[in-house]
């Protein structure tokens, strides 16, 4: 840990380029429709329970690291490797770097990319698969 910590803090380390900008996304605030008065009432004037609108919790459907996937790949790109041309390999690589894992997790480890990976018998099959998968 200290020999990392005098590597950080050396002024001549220099910064890895990704290549990835990132982008701020805008969000839109939309106005829900508007009611007649602030709450419904009832005839006799007050709020009944069955009256309030429930609004559901919220949930998460969907997750995935494609800056991770984006970053690798322009890295992959970067080093020469895109000259292959082989989406398969490129996946291959980015998810055996992002965990070092076996040809069967593999579709997992994608998966958390954002990434549908192909067949499991089309990845046995072909020819360039990387040293230890």
């Amino acid at each position: 840990m200290e020999e990392a910590r005098r590597l950080h803090d050396d002024d001549r380390q220099g910064v890895l380029d990704l290549g990835v900008t990132l982008v701020a996304s805008k969000a839109e605030m939309v106005s829900p429709p508007t009611p007649p008065g602030l709450f419904p009432s009832s005839a006799g004037g007050s709020v009944t329970p069955s009256a309030r609108q429930v609004v559901p919790r919220s949930r998460v459907l969907k997750a995935s690291s494609v800056l991770l996937y984006q970053a690798l790949a322009g890295m992959y790109a970067s080093l020469g490797f895109g000259v292959v041309a082989d989406e398969m390999l490129r996946d291959l690589v980015v998810a055996r770097i992002v965990e070092p894992t076996g040809v069967l997790d593999i579709d997992r480890v994608l998966a958390e990319m954002g990434r549908r990976s192909v067949s499991l018998s089309t990845r046995k099959r072909t020819k360039c698969l990387p040293i230890g998968f």
